[in-house]
């Protein structure tokens, strides 16, 4: 049976605004000789994390500007503009970050007969007109409720399901364009998707609901 799937988050466009708010910090500027428009290395103080920001502060968040430059190019100013690092430049912090990707889960739609506090229709004590009465509100008892419950993958329902699972979203510059793609593994990574956003390298994606037997489909 085919999946529909939905992306959780968007990388270019939350990685932009990240950008802008990051490089917007209180640092001091520094002093830099450099007449031709131009684009610092800064390297994180705790990660080594490097990645070129736009600007002379010397500091922009945990990331210390650094000597190292090069000229502003297109393609460059759309690297900071995204606020993306290069894989090259940070194999091992770039790895560390896909070893977050989680395991495969799945939920069931589950609905329940169950005892607890609920909001709703019920009789009982109410408290706005000081009297027992049947009415709509708060009350302790049993009721129906319905919600996502996890279950193991091996383990069978009648019940609707949706699985959640992750991606690495990775970005390259063609012809002064940025694209993007979502990878499985590292395993299956292009080359020339050679840059990643540090805060959205995984993503997680969950499906719509489906069934495990065709049979139940449309219940």
């Amino acid at each position: 049976m085919k999946k529909k799937y939905k992306i959780i988050k968007s990388g270019i466009a939350a990685g932009a605004m990240i950008a802008s708010l990051i490089t917007s910090g209180c640092s001091m500027d520094v002093e830099c000789n450099v007449n031709e428009p131009h684009a610092h290395m800064y390297v994180d103080k705790y990660t080594g994390l490097s990645k070129y920001i736009l600007g002379e502060k010397e500091q922009v968040s945990d990331f210390v500007r650094q000597e190292q430059y090069s000229k502003l190019t297109d393609d460059l100013k759309i690297i900071c503009e995204y606020d993306l690092c290069t894989i090259s430049d940070n194999k091992e912090n770039f790895y560390f970050l896909v070893d977050k990707m989680g395991d495969t889960t799945r939920e069931e739609f589950k609905t329940e007969y169950v005892y607890g506090y609920y909001v709703g229709w019920g009789f009982g004590y109410n408290p706005m007109r000081n009297k027992y009465e049947y009415f709509f509100g708060g009350h302790t008892g049993y009721h129906w409720e319905s919600d996502w419950k996890d279950i193991s993958l091996d383990e069978y329902t009648d019940n609707p399901v949706r699985d959640t699972y992750y991606k690495i979203r990775l970005y390259k510059i063609s012809d002064g364009k940025l694209e993007t793609r979502l990878f499985d593994s590292v395993d299956e990574i292009d080359e020339e998707y050679n840059y990643f956003n540090e805060n959205y390298v995984v993503e997680r994606q969950i499906t719509d609901e489906y069934y495990l037997s065709e049979k139940n489909k449309g219940k």
